[in-house]
Formats: structure tokens, sequence, C-alpha cells
């Protein structure tokens, strides 16, 4: 049997979808990586949810929760709601991407920026207790020659929130599990996810993309799967969704993509 979807209005913080959408405020955005990251930003681009990124035609595309970047530094968010056992080597395969896609050919790789990944978990990943581990590479002979890549992954160990010693951080945590507010950022958070899910466009886009993964988990492309990506699509490209986005969303090839798209623009001329 198919997954039950979860009903829209039910959608929190803690949920991806509701996660990413709220975290397309700019503001909000870079509130939240000056509290994880303990820095100050001066100026970050406006940040991309659920960014896809694919390095090769037969290479494992990713996806990103939210994608942000400033003159010096990459960032990538992720909420983890369930236990992930391959987090590690998630981590990894991110963050290279990340790289080969910013990189391009002949720039040298000191035009690389710092890299960052960061994974908000609730749960415990690692069973120690703490509310952050944080991983840079060093060297194991002497623990004091640090290798210099400007890589970092630091995970949030969210239930571990009364751990946490920075308050604004410490309430922001404690949201993701309570749903409560507790300050002026938390409230600002809650305020922008009852826009969301009191917006009609959004419901229907959720639906749509959460019915049509329980259609991939049960039966592939059968059963009426395959025309209901179809006119999904075609919803997402009057939107002017990028064809990558929709190929990505509905698994599509993106060659019948970019055919839906032009018959669109026919239509439309």
């Amino acid at each position: 049997m198919a997954k039950t979807i979860k009903p829209f209005h039910e959608l929190t913080l803690s949920d991806n979808y509701a996660f990413g959408k709220v975290m397309r405020n700019g503001d909000v955005c870079k509130t939240l990586l000056e509290m994880l990251l303990h820095i100050k930003i001066e100026k970050l681009t406006f940040p991309e949810v659920e960014r896809q990124y694919k390095v090769g035609v037969f290479s494992h595309g990713i996806r990103v929760d939210v994608h942000a970047s400033d003159p010096e530094r990459d960032y990538d968010i992720e909420l983890q709601a369930l236990p992930e056992p391959d987090l590690a080597v998630r981590m990894r395969y991110y963050q290279s991407v990340m790289d080969v896609d910013f990189l391009q050919a002949g720039n040298p790789y000191k035009m690389l920026k710092t890299n960052i990944i960061i994974f908000l978990c609730m749960y415990d990943p690692f069973g120690k207790g703490m509310p952050l581990y944080t991983f840079e590479n060093i060297c194991r002979e002497d623990a004091e020659i640090q290798l210099g890549d400007r890589t970092s992954k630091l995970v949030y160990n969210v239930c571990a929130w009364n751990k946490i010693h920075d308050a604004e951080m410490r309430m922001f945590c404690k949201y993701l599990l309570s749903r409560e507010p507790g300050n002026e950022y938390t409230k600002r958070l809650a305020e922008l996810l009852e826009v969301f899910k009191m917006t009609a466009r959004e419901m229907k886009e959720y639906m749509d993309l959460q019915m049509l993964k329980d259609e991939w988990r049960e039966d592939g492309y059968v059963d009426g799967a395959y025309q209901k990506s179809i006119d999904i699509a075609k919803r997402m490209l009057s939107r002017n969704a990028r064809v990558e986005d929709i190929a990505f969303d509905t698994a599509l090839p993106i060659e019948t993509v970019c055919a839906l798209a032009k018959e669109t623009v026919a239509r439309n001329a």
C-alpha cells in the first residue's frame, strides 16, 4: 500500500518541504546560518531551496534542501527527520558535487570557496549525546596540523537542544521539536510557516508531488503515473519552473520536458 501523505495543514518546520519554503526568506536564512556557524555574514545570495545538482549524464544527482552562498563560502543546510545510515558518505558526496558544480573547467583550485555542509538531525546520529558534531580534516599523526581544504561538516543533534550554550540557537532547536516559538526569531519562523500553509498554490504543488512520489514507490510508470508526471510538468511549466527542476521532480527525461516546454511556448504564441 502507498504511504499516507501527511496533510498539508499539518506540516511543521521539521518537515523538509516546509523548511525549505520558509528558508526562501533571505533574512531568515542568513540569521540561521549566523547562529549555526557563529559568524557574521555581510551579504548572502538569495537562498535556493531544493536545488538540483547533476554533474554528469550518468552520475548520481542530488537535491539540497537549502543552498546559499556569500563571496567566500558555499552553504548547504539539510533537515534530516529520520535516521540516515549513510549520513557520512552522503555528506562526502554532497560536498564533492557542489565543488564540481562550482569550479568550471580551466579555473584553478584556489577559486573554490569554503564549503560548509550542515545537517539538522531530529535524532542523535552518533549516539554520544552532544548537541553538535563538527568534522574537519586534520592530520592523524599530529592533530595540530590541519589540511586546510576549507571544508566543514556540522551535524546538529536537535534533541540535545538543552545542552546548547547559545540562547538563540537553543530556542531554534527547541522550536523544531516543540513547535512552540519562544523568541522573536522563532515567532518569525512560525509566521512565515502559517503564510506558506495558507497559500493554495503551495498546497496544490505539495499534494501533486507527494502523490507522485507514492506512485513511484509502488509502481513506477504504470497505472497512469506517467500521465500524472506529464500533467504536473505542464503545471510547473506554467509557473515558469526550470526545466531541470521539473525533470528532477517528475522523473521525466529532460528531453520530454523540453518538448513540453516548446509546446507550451508555441501554444501561448
